[in-house]
């Protein structure tokens, strides 16, 4: 009797137990799809927090090389860096801002008149040309809203630069205490990572940019400073950039003839070859190596989910996940080994 009694209370302990663990996990999968779903509800705000990190990099790099330079405090050091960007694009603005606007009207006026004279390239160009209204007036004057967000990115990441240190204990904290030296280690590499990155980056966008400038004023087109920005804005698209730069500067050559626009096409092309076959390899030696196909298909998947904003991102979310695969997976559970930076260039 007692027996029985001790089975049945055992068996309803067992059956609570079970109900419990099928409750718990209920309660997990309900919570990470109301975490899939939040997260694609704020999914602009997610990209633009991404961004304001890049750009608190970009000013953490740059008050490093200014501290290692001058042996400035590093917090004054991103004061003055911070200070003199303000000051620098005010002064474009004051100085170059009509005659720049000036020539992007005029550009935009001449790829439309290029249209015009396309011949048997029309097919081609046009559709190259759609693609480059789409991409650039977006990238320079998409309207009010791009403009609060480049303002939210800026003033996130001016905070962010700041006190570094606090939001990464913030987020190291959120993991259990057995799991915040991996954490923290992970952050460190992805932050390294990151920088190698944009180190690169600044390069590549500067040297295009001065070479597609000095190329229009060999050729003759009009705006050349326009046509240059254009080039090294578009290098923010890794691999697609330099065909997104070279097609406003080949319609805009067609209104001049079509030899100017054989010349256009081949100093792209020599500029495309410089930096594909050897600025790219040298500063991947140097800095970080990326598959490219890894980052194409991240340019299609975040303008998919977040539109032009993704585009612009697109290469550093490439840099983050696949960084985040070879030291989380690769390296902790494979057990194989992998070449990450551990720390910073400067």
């Amino acid at each position: 009797m007692g027996g029985a009694g001790a089975n049945s209370g055992a068996a309803r302990f067992a059956n609570m137990t079970e109900a419990l663990r099928t409750l718990r996990t209920a309660a997990i999968w309900i919570g990470l799809i109301a975490a899939a779903w939040l997260l694609w509800v704020v999914r602009v705000a997610v990209i633009l927090t991404f961004g304001a990190v890049v750009v608190a990099m970009l000013l953490h790099l740059l008050a490093r090389i200014v501290h290692n330079a001058t042996h400035l405090a590093l917090g004054w050091s991103i004061a003055l860096v911070t200070t003199l960007f303000f000051l620098l694009f005010a002064g474009a603005a004051w100085l170059f801002g009509t005659r720049l606007s000036t020539e992007f009207s005029d550009v935009i006026h001449n790829i439309r008149a290029g249209q015009h004279t396309l011949g048997p390239f029309h097919e081609i160009l046009s559709g190259s040309s759609s693609f480059f209204r789409t991409f650039m007036p977006g990238a320079l004057s998409s309207g009010l809203s791009v403009a609060e967000y480049a303002v939210v990115v800026v003033i996130a990441g001016i905070y962010l630069a700041a006190q570094p240190e606090l939001y990464a204990r913030g987020i190291v904290a959120l993991f259990p205490r057995r799991q915040r030296p991996a954490a923290e280690e992970a952050l460190q590499t992805l932050g390294a990572t990151l920088t190698y990155w944009l180190i690169g980056q600044l390069i590549v966008m500067l040297l295009v940019g001065a070479l597609a400038y000095l190329l229009m004023m060999a050729i003759g087109l009009p705006n050349p400073a326009a046509l240059g920005l254009i080039a090294g804005l578009a290098e923010i698209v890794p691999y697609l950039g330099p065909f997104i730069g070279a097609v406003p500067a080949v319609l805009v050559a067609l209104t001049l003839g079509f030899d100017t626009a054989l010349w256009t096409v081949a100093g792209y092309l020599g500029i495309h070859i410089f930096e594909s076959y050897l600025v790219t390899p040298l500063l991947q030696r140097r800095l970080v190596h990326i598959p490219p196909a890894l980052i194409l298909v991240s340019i299609l998947i975040t303008q998919l989910l977040f539109g032009f904003v993704g585009i612009i991102f697109a290469a550093p979310i490439a840099v983050v996940a696949y960084t985040a695969v070879n030291l989380l997976y690769l390296r902790n559970v494979l057990d194989e080994p992998v070449d990450l930076p551990d720390d910073v260039p400067v």
